[in-house]
């Protein structure tokens, strides 16, 4: 069956004039896979950390920034130096 099928598509090939390709191996294929498949799920765990990261960041600053308006407030100028460089 596998036969028949590949030289049919052959055939199309050879009628569409188009160009034919030497496909791998199932072995060769499923590695090939297996090898993509592990760079995604790094690329998505690197991906993970950084918007991680991106929040703990925008949360520091933002708390920094929360702090800054109660020292105008409160009046703490000190706390008030220390953050405002912080930010900058």
């Amino acid at each position: 069956m596998e036969k028949v099928l590949l030289n049919k598509i052959i055939k199309i090939c050879d009628l569409f004039n188009v160009s034919r390709y030497v496909l791998p191996k199932p072995e060769e294929m499923q590695y090939n896979i297996n090898i993509l498949r592990n760079e995604i799920l790094e690329k998505e765990k690197f991906l993970d950390e950084m918007d991680k990261s991106l929040v703990s960041f925008f949360e520091y600053r933002i708390g920094d920034v929360i702090n800054i308006f109660l020292t105008n407030i409160l009046g703490n100028r000190t706390r008030k130096v220390r953050l405002v460089s912080l930010l900058l």
